[in-house]
């Protein structure tokens, strides 16, 4: 109503000025123990939230002048804050290069942005509450979908079983692969559109995107890759191999396209595994390893497309110079179950293998050793292991258990993500580390705004976070 200007800063408490005497209008608010760095006034002029350099933002029931509630959660200095027009959500902007969204009703937090690279010390929404702008130290301004609304951040295409999820470097593709339809869906992430991709005649269980985003592949159990250009939703060619397909990646440089078995469980027993290594250009196929692939069910390149790991049916794990492709290692199975997911270390020599009865061993690609102890965290198979780009957290989706986050360093879980209906069969997490997804058997994509270590409690402390 413009009768009253509020203020904070060095001295740690908000005082309430009459614009019209210029006089003090009521007793200075108290309750932050450092410099107040943020103000903003609900559109109704019932709430006021103020954050400061105590990491806490504090709202103030401005009727009663009392302090209605704090909210916790910034790791640093918080620096900015917006209510949204409807006055439902608080977004607060930090010290930590984060943005959390609060429900002004319930005081939990919602949602949490991360992408900047500095300060957030600016905040404002559209007039018609769709977009969050946010600016930062880091010199960028952002846009952001202000949806809280958890199916906002829910993708429903193919209906069935989906079986691995891809996404683009640029993180505005995403691909899913359905089981029972044969059937890729390609979705372009800001727009919310899809496209379906059809030509496979068996069950689809893998998708990988070239390095530089122009090419998806994907690989099925009619034993065929197919390379689809991502722009026009076109097939490029159709890989032929003598095996059902079950993963695939391509090298740094995308010349080459690696080809493994199946590790699913609906195969023919003694039906054939493999490996394949294919000139993408040429499209013509450039050999296999030195030594018997016909058991090898899945398989990982590292970062640097240097190594090359591969899982069998028996539960062990090879070691493979990605180059000349002779054996390096043979990991011999810790829990004698079949390999069903392998992942690298973005950061640190570790490769992360999982097996049908829910366990996760790290091998140490330096040393060749076991890394104790083992985890465990699901009931039957885990499905999907990935790390986060920094490589302090390894996701794991599975049978039993769901979606798991877990502390690389102390092998603990630190988070469950509570979304998905049944086994969750996909993950991946984007290039900028600012969002994971995942599918799963309720023919469902998730997107998952990314959180740090900081923010996802001690080990000791597990958390569940519903969408």
């Amino acid at each position: 109503d413009g009768i009253h200007l509020f203020s904070g800063g060095r001295e740690k408490m908000i005082r309430a000025w009459d614009v019209a005497t210029g006089a003090e209008a009521v007793a200075p608010l108290e309750g932050h123990t450092g410099w107040g760095y943020a103000l903003a006034i609900s559109p109704d002029g019932r709430w006021m939230a103020s954050g400061g350099g105590d990491t806490t933002v504090i709202i103030w029931n401005l009727i009663s002048h009392k302090l209605e509630r704090r909210l916790p959660g910034h790791i640093a200095g918080v620096e900015a804050l917006a209510f949204s027009p409807d006055g439902r959500i608080l977004a607060s902007g930090g010290r930590d290069h984060t943005i959390r969204l609060w429900d002004m009703k319930t005081g939990q937090q919602v949602s949490l942005l991360r992408g900047h690279g500095g300060s957030v010390n600016w905040l404002s929404y559209s007039l018609d509450g769709q977009l969050l702008v946010s600016q930062s130290k880091d010199g960028l301004v952002k846009l952001w979908p202000a949806t809280t609304d958890p199916e906002g951040n829910a993708l429903r295409g193919s209906p069935g079983w989906l079986q691995d999820v891809a996404l683009s470097p640029d993180g505005q593709r995403l691909a899913s692969v359905a089981t029972d339809n044969f059937a890729v869906d390609l979705w372009d992430l800001p727009t919310r559109t899809r496209a379906l991709l059809n030509g496979h005649t068996g069950t689809v269980m893998s998708a990988a995107f070239s390095p530089d985003g122009r090419i998806l592949a994907t690989g099925s159990h009619d034993q065929t890759v197919r390379l689809w250009d991502a722009s026009n939703h076109k097939v490029v060619a159709t890989l032929t191999n003598d095996f059902p397909v079950g993963s695939t990646a391509f090298s740094p440089d995308g010349r080459t396209l690696i080809v493994g078995g199946s590790s699913w469980y609906l195969l023919e027993e003694g039906q054939r595994a493999g490996l394949q290594f294919w000139d993408v250009s040429s499209q013509q196929a450039i050999g296999t390893i030195a030594g018997d692939a016909a058991d090898i069910v899945e398989l990982a390149l590292s970062a640097s497309g240097s190594l090359l790991a591969t899982g069998h049916k028996k539960g062990a794990v090879s070691l493979w110079d990605a180059q000349t492709r002779q054996l390096l290692h043979q990991f011999k199975s810790q829990f004698g179950s079949q390999v069903i997911s392998l992942a690298f270390s973005p950061t640190e020599p570790l490769l992360a293998a999982s097996d049908m009865g829910g366990n996760i061993v790290l091998y140490n690609t330096a040393t060749m050793g076991v890394v104790l102890p083992s985890m465990k965290a699901h009931t039957f198979r885990v499905m999907s292991l990935a790390f986060s780009p920094d490589g302090r957290t390894l996701a794991s989706a599975g049978e039993g258990g769901g979606l798991k986050l877990w502390h690389v360093a102390t092998r603990q879980v630190a988070l469950t993500l509570k979304g998905h209906v049944g086994t969750v069969t996909g993950i991946a997490f984007s290039r900028n580390g600012n969002f994971m997804v995942s599918c799963g058997a309720d023919a469902t994509v998730r997107l998952w705004p990314a959180a740090t270590l900081d923010e996802v409690a001690a080990p000791a402390k597990t958390k569940v976070k519903e969408q």
